[in-house]
């Protein structure tokens, strides 16, 4: 049986734990928990704002609470993704299992613990994703009750984290006595995402036909998932009833899912655990390498051998390769003309710019390089090394890896949509300073926030100070520049523009790189676990 108090009090400590890891003493330790309310402030606006405009589009014909029904079944999708997405470090790769496993701790709370440290980031999808859109829809005078609407937002996360772990746990076993566990893992979930990305983006043509096949809307969500209708009923008419089956359906779910994955639990992180030894060795004369490479191939091993480290920084550069892929089958006019929905015109050159450059300022590796070296750390320190060689090798990780694929993505995107060479050129070297200044500023986050301590790779590349402002720095830089081209594009041309900007960026590169020179590796030095 599970004992929920202990449980509990394990996922309180590996709680107070992982933000005392993240904290870092004086002004950041107040200004990042203010970023982030403000961030979540910013996108509730938005989500309210975007259940407004459903719901005005839907009041015609007094269909008002499809919107809300979208919204909470659209909570559910992005529930499952993300958990999907990070089940495995989560769930099976934390560093601390074999310990808790060994202590008198019944192995069903220490499951428990895993399932509540992955649903607290679902919480904060579901409030996002459920209470703005509900809050809109009671904005045109429809009833709602918001005490049933909090317990539903409680139970919610319940099925998809399941079925998500299920999934994380099938990828597991199927993979856990290969030699390259990660590279085959990680390929995995990037069908598996791609799978589930191509039904969310089709969603709305899936829906339609449904709708077709059925005269009523409840019936259409109960065939794609039926409790999302309890849930619309106890919000939407106060019918306990209704609550009160969502809730044991999730909770059943719930305690089924730990009762039989108990022991399975175990033996998957022990397999997972496991490392490949090859049967048949042979002594060989070792190769000798310069430095350089050396700490290459090093830095190569450690990056894959961590496949939430790969896909989380491998995702925008492989969708992006595909998306240029695709082009040669789509017309390329409509994907142009879909911008016009929104009163903007596009060029072909702003939009290969435009995607390509977002996707390779936000898929880097830097972030998180120096933290995934975690207690060994002290290995690199120790040999007699320059800090500048150690820095170069891992910024040529992402600068051999990741940003060829996109420059190649540009390439193939740029051919397809008949830009010009003199803009094409301008476009690839912009990119190739965007992508060298964002491994610069990168490592320089990670030297700054370093992250050394840790359970499993998630807390390093999705949860890591370092991690989350490599993302949205460049977003709000992105935004910011998306804004100014907007209000001066009709006094300049394209291909100045970018002149421009890549003028700033290499001034910007050579800032960055003068800084890792000296206070980079000051603060190197300074490491320690």
């Amino acid at each position: 049986m599970v004992n929920l108090r202990k449980a509990f009090t394990l996922f309180v400590i590996s709680l107070k734990d992982s933000f005392k890891a993240n904290s870092k003493p004086g002004k950041m330790k107040v200004l990042f928990p203010i970023f982030m309310v403000l961030l979540y402030i910013v996108l509730s606006i938005v989500t309210f704002e975007y259940g407004l405009m459903f719901c005005q589009m839907l009041a015609e014909e007094n269909l008002e609470y499809i919107s809300i029904l979208m919204f909470y079944l659209a909570a559910v999708l992005v529930m499952f993704m993300m958990t999907t997405y990070k089940a495995r470090g989560a769930l099976f790769g934390a560093k601390d299992t074999q310990f808790l496993l060994s202590l008198p701790i019944p192995n069903s709370s220490i499951l428990t613990m895993r399932i509540l440290n992955m649903m607290f980031f679902n919480y904060l999808i579901g409030s996002l994703l459920m209470i703005p859109p509900t809050f809109a829809y009671s904005w045109f005078g429809n009833d709602v009750n918001w005490l049933l609407l909090i317990v539903g937002l409680i139970f919610i996360p319940f099925i998809p984290t399941m079925l998500a772990c299920c999934v994380g746990s099938i990828i597991g076993l199927t993979i856990s006595k290969s030699k390259h566990k990660s590279i085959i893992e990680a390929i995995m979930s990037f069908v598996f995402i791609f799978l589930i990305f191509g039904v969310a983006v089709n969603f709305g043509d899936i829906l339609t036909n449904i709708f077709e096949m059925s005269e009523d809307v409840l019936i259409v969500f109960k065939q794609v998932y039926f409790p999302i209708v309890w849930l619309f009923k106890a919000v939407t008419e106060s019918n306990i009833v209704s609550m009160i089956l969502f809730a044991i359906i999730n909770l059943v779910c719930l305690a089924l899912f730990v009762v039989f994955f108990n022991k399975a639990f175990v033996t998957i992180n022990q397999n997972m655990a496991e490392k490949f030894r090859n049967a048949q060795f042979e002594l060989k004369l070792a190769k000798q390498y310069s430095q350089t490479i050396s700490l290459l191939i090093k830095e190569l091993k450690l990056y894959t051998q961590s496949s939430i480290h790969m896909l989380n920084t491998c995702f925008g550069s492989v969708s992006v390769l595909i998306f240029a892929l695709s082009t040669f089958f789509y017309d390329k006019s409509s994907i142009l003309n879909a911008f016009s929905q929104f009163n903007i015109v596009i060029s072909p050159e702003e939009f290969v710019m435009g995607i390509c450059g977002t996707m390779i300022a936000l898929s880097c590796t830097t972030p998180a390089s120096i933290s995934m070296e975690g207690k060994s750390l002290w290995c690199l320190r120790s040999m007699p090394i320059k800090e500048m060689t150690i820095f170069n090798s891992k910024m040529l990780v992402d600068l051999c890896f990741i940003m060829p694929a996109n420059i190649i993505s540009a390439i193939i995107i740029g051919i397809n949509f008949d830009v010009n060479l003199k803009s094409m050129f301008l476009i690839v070297l912009f990119m190739i300073l965007v992508g060298a200044s964002m491994t610069h500023f990168g490592l320089i986050l990670n030297l700054l926030f370093p992250k050394l301590k840790f359970k499993t790779d998630v807390e390093v590349v999705k949860q890591s100070m370092a991690a989350n402002l490599a993302v949205y720095i460049p977003m709000i830089v992105l935004v910011i520049s998306i804004f100014v081209y907007m209000i001066i594009k009709r006094f300049i041309i394209f291909d100045f523009f970018v002149l421009v900007y890549i003028g700033i960026m290499f001034v910007i590169l050579v800032i960055l790189h003068v800084l890792l020179r000296t206070y980079g590796v000051r603060k190197f030095r300074t490491l320690y676990c």
